[in-house]
């Protein structure tokens, strides 16, 4: 079997390579290389001790085996992503193999939908007696490096050069008939890091989405919880680091049976880099840094799967993430706004009317004006206080100041003066029911239509009590600048209000519906158990873990109890 060594093999178009026959190629430490095979193909690659060592000389016997992990009965240890470990040799060099396929025949559409293909097949021998591992070597040392859902990992400890074979199983003509077009993978060997990486612990969560958009965000990009503010500041002046990818379920995916390959998935997806823009922000969870996406583009009533990525550099593995599942609205009088200048933590969907204020931006200047304009006149309050007196008996409070109202009072204005919208259409059982008496906004023919009584009755809940609140926006402004139409709110968090009211002076008079009571149900809501938002406040994302829940809900610990306050409607 010939050996070559460069880039010999391939011709210009990435997507039309193919190997020659009975060649074996060469791989350099740490670079990728892409390559098609055929249906029933066998394709060999080999590292030199060379590339390994970085020297001609070898540093262990070049005709050592593959030597198992011992995990009680020698078997190779694999983890849940496919990644095979394989145990150290006496003066060996740590290893990573990693795999991606990139492409795969193509179904045709008009046949019944079948199985996916069968995955390719990597087989790796550092033996110079199997230079060739494959499928149908039975009698020289060689290991199976499995291929999960287009990716595969192995950590070899090698002592000599790395032989590696790529198979792609055959079907009969039958079979390839109802295919077009053939595999394409990604292939490295590297002695520093995995060139490719897949991870299935989370780190995308689902901010809000309206009927063609959604907000997602990344965890905490800091190494600590409490990290200096050098590290800070040097992850936000860098270039962020991730990319999003998004695919609509409703259609047969490009890349199904590939959900693992970086590769695959960075070529193929519906939605990619074209549809998104991203930031670094410090808003929600420990006000550390995050990268945040506005993914457009998207179809109303619909679900999709985003995929959380970070490409490969020169230090750093390519990594995927387990998609994130995020549906989109319905009615089309919600829309997302985020980065607002005075309500910064606010980043959700709000009631909106298309035909008032086009852009994202303009509705969230509507709001955030509306919300400083009030703030204002409180901080005249405030300054009546003498917050830095050190006359105890002038103090409010010895465990509060001035500062920790002024927050507290922020909070909670933006909270109950811009509200988080859902569907008028949606039936969840913590929404409150808004501007029932108020004009449709109808999607299709953009523009208001007068109210249909019998579907109103039909969402009513026939609670003339309850509904006396659901005529009317929390914010009168909605309705007389914005007019939105009925719409559905997630109800601000009570414990925002017990923090007002455990944080400012009495003499303002700030006070709490009691939990249980009429004012209570129509104005704030309680946090869930189970991630869910079933009530607004500043931060919120969907299913985070309760881990990092009980960390949000202890912002607000020390707030215990408050009684019944102003502007809860």
């Amino acid at each position: 079997m010939a050996r070559v060594g460069g880039g010999e093999l391939y011709i210009a178009e990435s997507h039309e390579r193919r190997a020659a026959e009975s060649v074996m190629i060469a791989l350099k430490n740490g670079v990728a290389r892409n390559l098609n095979i055929q249906y029933g193909e066998l394709q060999h690659w080999y590292l030199s001790e060379a590339e390994l060592f970085g020297t001609t000389n070898s540093k262990g016997g070049a005709n050592d085996e593959l030597r198992k992990r011992e995990d009680g009965d020698g078997d190779i240890a694999a983890d849940g992503a496919g990644e095979v470990l394989i145990g150290r040799a006496s003066n060996a060099m740590k290893v990573y193999i990693t795999f991606n396929t990139c492409l795969q025949p193509e179904f045709n559409m008009s046949l019944p939908l079948e199985a996916p293909l069968p995955q390719l097949q990597l087989y790796i021998s550092n033996n110079t007696s199997n230079e060739a591992p494959g499928p149908k070597v039975k009698s020289k040392p060689q290991v199976a490096l499995p291929v999960v859902q287009g990716f595969g990992s192995m950590v070899v400890e090698a002592t000599g050069q790395i032989f590696v074979g790529v198979y792609a199983a055959n079907l009969s003509e039958s079979e390839q008939a109802k295919y077009q077009r053939v595999w394409n993978y990604e292939i490295a060997i590297s002695t520093k890091a995995p060139y490719h990486s897949f991870e299935s612990k989370k780190n995308l969560y689902l901010i809000d989405s309206d009927d063609n958009a959604a907000l997602l965000i990344t965890g905490n990009m800091t190494r600590r919880n409490t990290p200096s503010q050098e590290e800070v500041e040097k992850i936000m002046k860098a270039d962020a680091p991730y990319r999003l990818y998004a695919q609509n379920t409703q259609y047969t995916s490009p890349f199904r049976g590939l959900e693992r390959s970086y590769c695959a998935i960075s070529k193929l997806a519906q939605l990619n880099v074209a549809n998104v823009e991203t930031s670094l922000t410090t808003r929600g969870l420990g006000h550390l840094p995050k990268q945040q996406f506005h993914l457009t583009g998207l179809n109303s009533s619909s679900t999709y799967l985003a995929y959380l990525a970070k490409p490969p550099t020169n230090v750093t593995s390519g990594v995927i993430w387990d998609p994130l599942t995020i549906t989109t609205k319905t009615d089309g009088n919600c829309q997302i706004i985020y980065d607002l200048p005075f309500c910064s933590e606010v980043a959700y969907s709000v009631p909106s009317n298309p035909t008032i204020f086009t852009t994202p931006q303009q509705l969230g200047s509507f709001y955030d004006n509306i919300a400083q304009g009030w703030y204002q006149n409180f901080s005249y309050s405030l300054q009546q206080i003498p917050c830095n007196s050190t006359d105890l008996t002038l103090q409010y409070s010895f465990a509060r100041d001035c500062d920790d109202c002024a927050s507290a009072y922020k909070t909670w204005l933006c909270a109950v003066s811009i509200p988080r919208c859902a569907d008028f259409t949606s039936n969840l059982p913590y929404l409150a029911e808004r501007g029932l008496n108020t004009e449709f906004f109808n999607k299709t023919l953009n523009q208001t239509i007068p109210n249909d009584h019998e579907k109103l009755a039909f969402y009513s809940r026939g609670n003339e009590t309850y509904n006396a609140a659901s005529l009317r926006s929390r914010n009168p402004l909605i309705e007389s600048e914005l007019r939105p139409g009925p719409y559905k709110e997630i109800k601000p968090c009570m414990d925002l209000c017990w923090s007002l009211v455990q944080s400012c002076p009495s003499d303002f008079g700030f006070t709490c519906p009691r939990l249980g009571s009429w004012g209570a149900q129509v104005s704030y809501g309680q946090r869930s158990e189970d991630g869910d938002v079933s009530c607004s406040w500043l931060g919120a994302v969907y299913f985070l873990s309760r881990g990092l829940r009980v960390q949000i809900v202890g912002r607000f610990v020390w707030v215990v109890v408050g009684v019944l306050g102003w502007l809860v409607l």
